[in-house]
């Protein structure tokens, strides 16, 4: 009967697992779906069938390197959670949904969650008892035998320990996108700001490999200034001035370590959106 109650237990804890919510799911943050924006590489796919996920050492440096190597980061999922309710097979689920073509990963242990549950058990036991008993009369004795068996029910209870290893998670998803110029901006910091003494520019966070802006030699760390004398004062105006100059040939103004340079660079034409093909 222990082995079955414990069985038991064992087959509670596996279904409250297999019922898990997807955490990488539930936390996601970004578009439904990366399969409809125009930079999409829908011709892109991996050997295997599954997702490339990379594990990140420091995700932030990470996410700039797969940016130079073509990949646009479009949503991401962060949370905190059991390790033992987290799998890989979750983050191929939650990335297949959102059209994910490679995903970062990182995560940190936080603590370990212990504790004790109770555990019910029957506890019965069963007693013998036998006796004989002797009757005289006028015609001598007689002796009988007997027995009677006796069942008393109880229950104990055991405490069953338990520990629970949580982490932070954070999940960066990817697609292979067309790239048109290849910079990928940064909005300056405070610190930034006061080293160039203007708010009107953006860092160059990544280029991307092969790109116009990597061929004209575009560097990370460059500050740009602007594009065909269009200021660039923050992300959104970069992106305004790229879509602004598809297909023709402009002017960068950047600063690095301190000097104006000055390249001249082909925005591509963006490809067709996809209700296009």
């Amino acid at each position: 009967m222990f082995t079955r109650q414990i069985n038991l237990v064992i087959l509670a804890l596996f279904t409250l697992t297999a019922c898990t919510p997807n955490y990488f799911v539930k936390y996601y943050k970004g578009p439904a779906d990366a399969r409809a924006f125009p930079a999409y590489d829908a011709s892109y796919s991996s050997p295997d069938g599954q997702i490339p996920v990379y594990t990140a050492l420091d995700i932030h440096t990470d996410v700039l390197k797969l940016i130079s190597k073509g990949y646009i980061p479009f949503g991401e999922s962060s949370f905190y959670a059991p390790e033992r309710k987290v799998s890989m097979d979750q983050l191929q689920d939650a990335s297949q949904k959102v059209g994910a073509q490679s995903v970062l990963i990182q995560s940190h242990y936080r603590d370990t969650l212990t504790g004790a549950v109770p555990l019910v058990m029957p506890n019965n036991s069963t007693s013998y008892t036998s006796g004989t008993a002797t009757a005289y009369g006028p015609g001598g004795s007689a002796t009988a035998y007997g027995n009677s068996t006796t069942n008393t029910y109880g229950t104990s209870v055991a405490m069953m320990p338990y520990s629970v290893s949580r982490s932070d998670y954070e999940a960066v998803y990817f697609f292979k996108g067309r790239i048109v110029l290849g910079i990928y901006p940064a909005d300056l910091t405070d610190y930034e700001r006061q080293q160039l003494q203007t708010n009107l520019a953006v860092r160059v966070a990544a280029v991307t490999q092969d790109s116009p802006a990597y061929l004209a030699d575009v560097l990370p760390g460059d500050y740009l200034l602007d594009i065909n004398t269009d200021p660039i004062t923050d992300k959104k105006t970069y992106y305004a001035a790229i879509n602004k100059y598809h297909g023709q040939d402009v002017t960068l103004r950047l600063i690095r370590n301190g000097k104006i340079v000055i390249k001249k660079v082909h925005i591509l034409e963006p490809p067709p959106s996809p209700a296009q093909h």
